[in-house]
């Protein structure tokens, strides 16, 4: 057993050493962590614990604070020191010495259901709500010192859901959906009327929540009986509005009937005038096709005769080419030979031994060094071998003879200018007009009739309308392609300038 004895020192000061409170610094020091971060019990007032005497034994120094999440110390101290203490641990060297009081507060948002209120509404109906209120303590201090903060809050949140309930209509406050205001209409005006309170300065309403609503059941009686009568109203009138809406639709059918067979007698009564008249063109046409068909016969038989003949032609040509070909070859042979007679005869006179030929060396050199007799009868070999073989204009193959196929020519070749849009017209088996267009201009082309031998005219018009001339050296392997190309490229080099 330990005796404990106390021993005060300086009590004028208000300062003193006891061995019963270095024992309890000891015990404190030595117990487990877990202890000290028990979380206090707000038994003061709900929010704050009661004042504990802060140990400043010889063993702590001046004393230590340690303060939990979710909660302030206030430490009041000798000469009205006073001061607030965030979550943390402290060393209490700037308190006076002397003796020290701690309340902690709970500053965590907490949320507190306030008991149902009932009262009788602006249009004079039974309504009960319930609501339920977010807050914090925003002044610690003054929470430390309140006797009944909770309570106050308790009374003062009734107060404002009485009022609220006073000012607003029965289905305001029900939600009734002619209504504008609903749930979050009335919980919002109750905060602002809580937030307007004064005796909850040292609260922070956060928020608040409608728990529970209640309506008047007579109110509401009647309102479902209303609605009921207004639905049996509403559908009677729909279903008269139906029966109205088909008899119209009957008699409209009825209208649609008539006319249709009134339009169906005309229809039949035209219809056999015009199958008289087609009739009458039919054989009209039919004589007409027989007589074209007769024509189509007979220049088919021309055409074929015609095929014919160009086939004739171009064996022969092509016989007469071969034959002039093998000329050539035959020509080259013989002057071939008679070089190597020459070179054989200058070889046996001597006039080549000097010469020193190399394998290596070029033929224009043995050329300039050789005598007169061998270089005239290369360089004659050389004429001969440049001569220009004579042309032999052949006639066109068949199918070159399709008159579409310089329509086909042009449209592949148009197609291949990027960014352009043209088109090409056709007049009597015969190209005869193109029109381009490209950047907001239009080249325009004409043919004549003897395209493409003839050149074709070209004029430019410009993105308002203006017309210019445009000029280019037509040949007959020329296509409109060539044109458009040169005529674009002007345009470029004009727009650029």
């Amino acid at each position: 057993m330990v005796e404990i004895f106390e021993q005060d020192v300086n009590e004028g000061e208000g300062t003193g050493v006891s061995l019963r409170g270095i024992a309890a610094s000891v015990e404190r020091e030595l117990a487990p962590r877990g202890e000290e971060r028990e979380y206090p019990e707000f038994t003061f007032n709900g929010l704050a614990t009661p004042p504990e005497e802060v140990d400043r034994s010889v063993l702590s120094l001046f004393g230590q604070l340690t303060v939990l999440p979710g909660t302030c110390a206030v430490l009041t101290g000798r000469g009205g020191f006073q001061k607030v203490y965030h979550p943390g641990t402290y060393s209490l060297f700037e308190v006076p010495l002397g003796r020290a009081v701690v309340q902690v507060v709970n500053v965590a948002p907490q949320t507190r259901e306030i008991p149902p209120v009932t009262a009788l509404s602006a249009d004079k109906w039974n309504v009960t709500l319930k609501v339920a209120v977010d807050f914090r303590v925003s002044d610690p201090m003054g929470i430390a010192v309140s006797l009944n903060p909770l309570e106050t809050l308790d009374t003062v949140a009734a107060s404002c859901v009485l009022a609220q309930i006073e000012s607003m209509s029965h289905d305001a406050l029900t939600g009734r959906p002619d209504e504008e205001a609903g749930v979050d209409e009335v919980a919002r005006q109750i905060l602002e009327r809580l937030r307007e309170k004064p005796s909850l300065r040292g609260l922070n309403i956060i928020n608040v929540t409608i728990a529970q609503r209640k309506g008047d059941e007579r109110r509401i009686k009647i309102i479902q009986d209303a609605t009921v009568e207004e639905t049996r109203i509403l559908e009677e009138s729909k279903l008269q509005q139906q029966r109205g809406e088909a008899r119209l639709a009957d008699l409209v059918a009825q209208k649609k009937m008539a006319r249709r067979e009134q339009e169906i007698a005309l229809i039949e009564a035209e219809t056999a005038r015009r199958k008289m008249e087609e009739e009458e063109r039919l054989k009209i046409a039919q004589a007409q096709l027989e007589a074209e068909a007769a024509e189509i016969r007979r220049a088919q038989e021309e055409w074929q005769a015609e095929l014919t003949r160009r086939e004739e032609e171009w064996r022969t040509a092509k016989e007469l080419e071969i034959l002039q070909t093998k000329s050539q070859h035959e020509e080259r042979l013989e002057a071939i030979k008679g070089i190597a007679q020459t070179t054989a005869e200058a070889a046996k006179s001597g006039t080549l031994g000097g010469l020193g030929v190399s394998p290596r060396r070029r033929p224009e050199t043995l050329i300039s060094e050789a005598e007169p007799v061998v270089e005239q009868g290369i360089q004659a070999l050389r004429s001969f071998q440049e001569r220009p073989a004579p042309r032999a204009y052949l006639p066109l193959h068949l199918d070159y003879q399709d008159p579409y196929q310089r329509l086909r020519l042009e449209e592949q070749r148009l197609a291949k200018i990027k960014g352009a849009d043209s088109e090409v017209i056709l007049r009597s088996g015969r190209v005869a007009a193109a029109t381009v267009s490209y950047g907001g201009y239009r080249l325009r082309i004409e043919c004549p009739a003897g395209y493409p031998d003839d050149a074709p005219r070209a004029t430019i018009v410009g993105p308002e309308g203006e017309e210019k001339p445009f000029e280019f050296a037509w040949d007959e392997s020329c296509y409109l392609s060539d044109l458009v190309r040169e005529a674009l490229l002007q345009l470029v080099v004009g727009v650029s300038e």
